[in-house]
């Protein structure tokens, strides 16, 4: 199973960037990705800090892409349960093959007791990335409007 999920910016920002001209798309596309990377930091300290970190390989995934073609930047884990640690999950039960190696890895004999907690509670959300890009948007909008020429200060 495979779950995506997107968070765009605001609708200013969104307006912002249909309206560069061609001129500092180059510009404004850098400027996007310095936050892009910013945003990429943070939400793994967001993770150290809410203590979501085992092996690492959720932190470690975290990853930015970037198109080029267009100002658009893509930022989120490859690990599969990214989006399960992020927003968490109502109670349900999840497959035992896909507990395993954390099972092992935390010296458990089954998986059978973890799902049996999770079927009955979910999992707590610990989001990363939403608070992340939280933190920049401002910065990012200001930034983009300086380059434009908009600045009103």
């Amino acid at each position: 199973m495979e779950i995506k999920v997107e968070l765009k910016g605001s609708k200013e920002l969104s307006d912002l960037l249909k309206r560069v001209p061609k001129e500092k798309e180059a510009e404004v596309k850098v400027e996007v990705g310095d936050i892009a990377l910013k945003i990429q930091a943070r939400a793994k300290l967001y993770l150290r800090a809410q203590r979501a970190i085992d092996t690492g390989n959720l932190r470690n995934t975290i990853l930015v892409e970037f198109s080029p073609t267009k100002i658009e930047y893509e930022i989120g884990p490859t690990a599969p349960y990214g989006p399960y640690v992020e927003y968490g999950t109502k109670p349900h039960f999840p497959p035992m093959e896909a507990l395993e190696a954390w099972v092992r890895h935390h010296g458990f004999e089954s998986a059978w007791p973890i799902c049996k907690a999770i079927s009955e509670r979910g999992l707590e959300a610990r989001p990363y990335l939403t608070p992340a890009y939280e933190d920049y948007e401002a910065e990012l909008l200001i930034g983009i409007q300086r380059i434009m020429g908009m600045n009103w200060d």
